[in-house]
């Protein structure tokens, strides 16, 4: 197998290994599926190719849903990390443009009022401080308010569900 072929193999059990996570699957079972997984694969790329054998497995989404089917709910509920970092990016993505936008309403109000100078202001409903200085040019600087942090924080925490680890036992 060459550098080529083991980069699509590591990246398709990869993905792999991502989906049995968000299936509930325990840990010791995710390792136990990689390990064949790769060993299945390199079987059969000696005599089809990897890049065959990795096609006829299909996506690593269905396989993952294929294997997780035994395994789901074997170890109980548990906090899905992967999740709640998902769920947290995406909530600062969004948050941080929303965020601009409304930084671009400021800085627009101000140069259509006509003002010159140093102007500092607050943008709703995200406070902050947003500061625009006009004159030869434009410039504009803020602060990412502490708002988004802790919004950032709440969608990650409910994204992982940590509660669920305390009705283990």
């Amino acid at each position: 197998m060459n550098t080529l072929d083991r980069a699509r193999l590591g990246l398709y059990v990869l993905r792999h290994d991502f989906w049995l996570d968000l299936h509930d699957v325990p840990r010791r079972r995710r390792r136990e599926l990689r390990e064949e997984l790769r060993a299945n694969v390199a079987d059969a790329s000696h005599d089809v190719g990897t890049e065959a054998a990795l096609a006829g497995l299909g996506s690593p989404r269905t396989l993952a849903r294929e294997n997780a089917a035994g395994t789901v709910g074997t170890r109980g509920a548990r906090a899905r990390w992967t999740a709640g970092l998902q769920w947290g990016v995406a909530a600062f993505v969004v948050m941080m443009l929303l965020w601009t936008l409304s930084v671009l309403a400021f800085v627009d109000g101000v140069t259509a009022a006509g003002a010159t100078g140093r102007v500092t202001g607050s943008v709703f409903p995200w406070g902050g401080s947003v500061t625009a200085e006009v004159g030869s040019g434009l410039q504009v600087w803020g602060t990412v308010p502490p708002s988004i942090w802790v919004l950032t924080l709440v969608a990650a925490v409910l994204g992982a569900r940590p509660w669920l680890l305390a009705r283990r036992g």
